[in-house]
């Protein structure tokens, strides 16, 4: 696989949002009401890596972003985006320039939404109690022996507590993978020190039960519980139309990491 189809196989896409009526743009396109060129045309374009996605992942980065700032430090972004969607977006005659506009506008914002940089991918960003927030990064030409792949926490009070790998080198050197195709339980694990972390997306189909989104830590050889912090708000993750699943499967055969094993099925059963 060449690192420009791994880009684009791990390229971002997201859940459906809550509303917080900023005041540029809802949290997603209603199709049903799509008027001009450009809206029909990212109405039109429903595929995995399509216009529509883009568009939803724009929205969600927009919305995190105004979270993140705060209220004092909103007015400008509300300007910038509205500034984008008069003088770029809407200009644009066809798919190809649309898609052109909305990559270098989600790159821009997901520098303030996340802690990603614009050159690279996001595989999972969110904010977590506490006031703190994580997001796993991969480089855009990230394969089995090349690229990386870095988790970062951020606290309001701190800054950034941990990057991890301080080092850039291959993912499969500091990251494992645990979950199937078909699992409802896909996650992504690292060791710092003597504290396993775990990036955790379970989705549970069942409407009376909850889903996890967040982040585990457990301590080597300990016997206290393993500790879970749940985001606040819903993560960017991957939507399909099956249903909703993480990215982390697609990124799991683009990396070739290790499998987990089940020492972290043992430690997930805590949070369950």
């Amino acid at each position: 696989m060449t690192s420009i189809s791994v880009a684009r196989t791990i390229a971002i896409a997201i859940l459906a949002w809550y509303a917080m009526g900023l005041p540029a743009q809802a949290a997603g396109m209603n199709c049903s009401k799509a008027k001009s060129k450009v809206e029909r045309l990212i109405c039109d374009d429903q595929t995995d890596l399509g216009l529509y996605v883009l568009d939803r992942t724009l929205n969600i980065l927009y919305q995190e972003a105004g979270v993140r700032v705060g209220a004092v430090n909103l007015r400008p972004i509300s300007e910038e985006q509205r500034n984008w969607l008069k003088n770029t977006r809407n200009l644009c005659d066809d798919a190809q320039c649309l898609k052109k506009a909305y990559r270098i506008r989600i790159g821009e914002l997901q520098q303030i939404a996340t802690l990603c940089k614009p050159q690279e991918t996001i595989i999972f960003s969110c904010t977590l109690n506490f006031k703190k927030a994580i997001s796993l990064c991969v480089s855009s030409d990230a394969g089995p022996e090349k690229g990386y792949m870095q988790f970062r926490m951020e606290s309001d009070q701190q800054g950034v507590v941990l990057e991890y790998p301080q080092k850039l080198t291959p993912a499969r050197n500091n990251f494992q993978y645990l979950g199937g195709d078909w699992s409802e339980t896909k996650a992504v694990s690292f060791w710092t020190g003597d504290d396993r972390y775990i990036v955790l997306t379970r989705w549970d189909r069942d409407p009376y039960s909850k889903s996890l989104f967040g982040l585990v830590v457990s301590q080597r050889n300990s016997r206290t519980r393993a500790s879970y912090s749940q985001c606040i708000r819903e993560p960017v993750i991957l939507y399909s139309g099956h249903g909703y699943t993480t990215n982390f499967g697609t990124l799991d055969k683009a990396l070739r990491l290790p499998d987990a094993g089940q020492e972290i099925e043992s430690i997930l059963d805590e949070v369950y």
